[in-house]
């Protein structure tokens, strides 16, 4: 009876944390929400397929540290996962446990146990540095007589001159983006990483470029 109601909590948590939590309350991108998704798809995959356990039954020694190791391993050798998303894996699920956690108190010594699984060793990469050269060529081949070339050349410009993300300048709305405003800036609002809204001022060279493109 105990094991049937820890399977009914976690489960209900499991749905709560990603149709509620993890896209309303803490408003993650769409890309940072299929991250979530795909951990803890893989760490109910690894249940089923190598320890052998019925997901409909689940409970709290189904995340003990031995398991959790087991399935970084299993993810790097079987999943041909790098260190480097094992531990990104590994911390969507670690997120997981801890909401499971506040959410019913009999798994509070799971959720601690679980902050000592420690993350694979990785070399970080070297970062390129990208020079204004590589910028400028980058431009020029831009054919600025297509719709599609005039598309590129200002989502680049935009990028470049207020070093924003990828993600962030593709989820602008018109809404977003002010120009010749009374107090005669120029701004966009962008919502960063950690769900952190920044205003940065755009250059009257990039607002022309934008008023042109709208």
């Amino acid at each position: 009876m105990k094991k049937q109601t820890e399977s009914l909590v976690i489960a209900k948590a499991m749905r709560e944390w990603e149709k509620v939590h993890l896209p309303e309350t803490r408003a993650l991108s769409p890309n940072t929400l299929r991250a979530y998704h795909k951990a803890i798809t893989l760490y109910v995959i690894f249940l089923q397929d190598v320890k052998l356990t019925d997901c409909d039954n689940l409970s709290g020694d189904s995340f003990s540290i031995d398991s959790i190791q087991e399935w970084m391993l299993w993810l790097k050798n079987e999943r041909n996962c790098s260190n480097s998303t094992c531990n990104q894996r590994l911390a969507c699920l670690k997120n997981f446990i801890k909401y499971l956690s506040k959410k019913d108190i009999r798994f509070i010594q799971m959720e601690m146990e679980a902050r000592e699984v420690k993350q694979m060793r990785y070399v970080k990469p070297v970062q390129i540095e990208v020079t204004q050269e590589s910028i400028k060529t980058l431009f020029k081949v831009i054919d600025l007589k297509t719709k599609i070339g005039k598309r590129d050349f200002t989502l680049f410009y935009l990028i470049y001159s207020i070093g924003a993300r990828i993600d962030e300048v593709l989820s602008l709305k018109l809404s977003d983006i002010y120009l010749n405003v009374s107090n005669n800036k120029n701004y966009i609002t962008v919502l960063g990483k950690g769900s952190k809204r920044r205003s940065p001022p755009i250059l009257k060279d990039v607002a022309r470029v934008l008023k042109g493109y709208i």
